[in-house]
């Protein structure tokens, strides 16, 4: 007893894991009063939630020992593919036997030791596997800004991961801030496994959806920007090396100051300066690739995007402090946007990095009257559920 009253360290632990079970507690009750409201909103889509409910649930079920086998070459043969190229690539279904739904996630940050989240992982490639639909790695997907990262090392360190996407049958790869040069590393001929593409231009667009990691919407890390890359790799040093084991949640803390420090500017300018650089930015962003957006799509011979049948529009590289309210309000901004005029539904790819929770989104091509897309939220493993993100569908 003694040693957690004078123990600080120990006594940071403790909150965490009190603040952690309230967290987990609240956020299963909005989960079900949310997909409740969603299913009453839009009927159509009951029966393609409900099923793939119940396939996150079946995955989750299983053992680890069974779903690494199922990846395991001495037991099951690696998909079989047809390398296209990347300009050809297309997550729209091509034929009727072809799956409906193609996933979507982002920000993994793999790094130089096996990925914290790698059972989740094994079980979403597994769930994927067995659709047999197409996943999107929407950025970040490695991390190599972190301090003395490379790309052989985070691969030998997460090969149960990278041996699993052998086995899925197609995976597009959209290059983040933190990916480094992802693209020499393909032209080089590394393992960048033969069922994973890269799209010339670093965005999808199939004339309905328009997927980006989402930092050409941030100052620092736009191209040519350096900033950005330095601090991370002073941080994560610090992580490393100094606070590993006495202060395991020292970048969360970071993520916090962070938001401090645009609490006091704020005090100094007279404006939410945290909205201006999480939400503004972003906004024009959104609504720069919608003017885009409906030039190819006049392009293809399409009609324009509208209310009835809006672009649907998926980022990710937001996360950490503040992530889920920062998103939330985002959502709603292009929602109701007066340029935008309804006619952009903002989703987002979230994180799977750490251990905290992981966003997923499953885009539905199946439905006759327009595209959905459905954002769930893949909780820690001991949790047991899988929640629904309450977005504007």
């Amino acid at each position: 007893m003694k040693t957690f009253v004078f123990n600080p360290f120990l006594r940071l632990r403790a909150l965490d894991a009190v603040a952690g079970g309230m967290l987990r507690d609240l956020n299963k009750r909005g989960a079900e009063a949310t997909r409740t409201k969603i299913m009453e909103r839009h009927p159509q889509t009951i029966a393609q939630l409900r099923l793939l409910e119940e396939e996150i649930q079946n995955a989750r079920k299983l053992s680890m020992s069974g779903i690494r086998r199922s990846f395991d070459p001495r037991f099951c043969a690696p998909y079989t593919i047809n390398v296209l190229p990347s300009r050809e690539i297309t997550l729209e279904p091509t034929s009727e036997q072809e799956t409906k739904l193609a996933f979507v996630i982002s920000d993994v940050h793999m790094r130089g030791e096996a990925h914290p989240r790698t059972d989740d992982l094994l079980r979403l490639y597994w769930l994927i596997r067995k659709l047999q639909a197409p996943v999107v790695h929407n950025g970040d997907y490695f991390d190599l800004l972190v301090w003395k990262a490379n790309f052989p090392q985070i691969q030998a360190a997460n090969h149960l991961i990278m041996n699993a996407i052998d086995f899925l049958p197609k995976v597009l790869q959209i290059v983040g801030n933190h990916d480094g040069a992802l693209d020499d590393v393909a032209r080089r001929r590394e393992k960048l496994q033969l069922n994973v593409y890269l799209p010339p231009a670093g965005t999808y667009f199939d004339g309905k959806v328009y997927i980006e990691h989402g930092h050409q919407a941030d100052r620092h890390s736009v191209k040519g920007k350096k900033s950005g890359d330095r601090i991370v790799k002073v941080l994560t040093f610090l992580e490393k090396k100094i606070f590993s084991r006495l202060w395991p949640n020292f970048m969360h803390w970071m993520e916090l100051a962070e938001r401090l420090w645009f609490a006091i500017k704020s005090q100094g300018t007279g404006r939410d300066e945290w909205k201006i650089y999480k939400q503004d930015a972003v906004l024009d962003r959104v609504r720069e690739v919608f003017k885009q957006c409906q030039t190819g799509r006049a392009s293809m011979g399409l009609e324009q995007f509208s209310k009835e049948k809006p672009m649907i529009y998926i980022r990710g590289h937001d996360h950490g402090a503040g992530f889920s309210f920062t998103i939330d309000e985002l959502v709603k901004k292009v929602y109701y946007d007066e340029e935008l005029g309804g006619r952009v539904r903002y989703f987002s790819s979230g994180s799977w990095k750490g251990e905290e929770d992981a966003d997923l989104l499953v885009i539905d091509y199946g439905q006759p009257d327009r595209m959905y897309v459905y954002p769930f939220v893949w909780k820690p493993t001991y949790g047991h559920f899988v929640a629904f993100r309450e977005q504007h569908l």
